[in-house]
């Protein structure tokens, strides 16, 4: 079994050594950088490039520092980012087989809360996020009885 494994092996590669004159495919399309504004925007949280003249002035910008952070996701994988941040420790609930309630009472509290802040295109995905809180909560309820 071992030799007929190596022979086949072996064909494969001699195989891919003759295959002659092939060149493999390049692309043509530019591939565009990263904008650096969240850098700039994190940077500009923390004072920047200047001194601090006074004990008063030398304090961070959560509010600058929070949008700079959130918005390294945002500028690279859109709005979806923000979904997928709301989401996570709700899936991590749901992988660890832990008890929903909470997590769904937490969910339909904040989901009513960021389904108006959420962007026109995922309010659809939002609502489905509130129902299906609900439901987690009636199911649960009616699996009891």
């Amino acid at each position: 079994m071992n030799w007929f494994v190596l022979i086949v092996a072996m064909l494969c590669m001699v195989a891919v050594v003759s295959a002659g004159n092939w060149t493999r495919p390049m692309s043509t399309a530019t591939i565009t950088t990263l904008p650096t504004e969240a850098y700039g925007t994190i940077i500009d949280s923390f004072g920047g490039n200047r001194t601090i003249d006074t004990e008063a002035n030398a304090t961070v910008n959560w509010t600058k520092f929070l949008q700079g952070e959130l918005s390294v996701w945002t500028l690279t994988m859109g709005d979806l980012a923000l979904i997928i941040i709301i989401a996570m420790p709700f899936l991590g609930m749901f992988l660890m087989h832990q008890d929903m309630v909470p997590a769904a009472i937490a969910g339909m509290i904040i989901g009513c809360v960021l389904l108006i802040f959420v962007p026109p295109q995922f309010t659809l995905l939002a609502g489905v996020f509130v129902v299906l809180s609900i439901v987690v909560v009636v199911y649960r309820l009616l699996k009891e009885r």
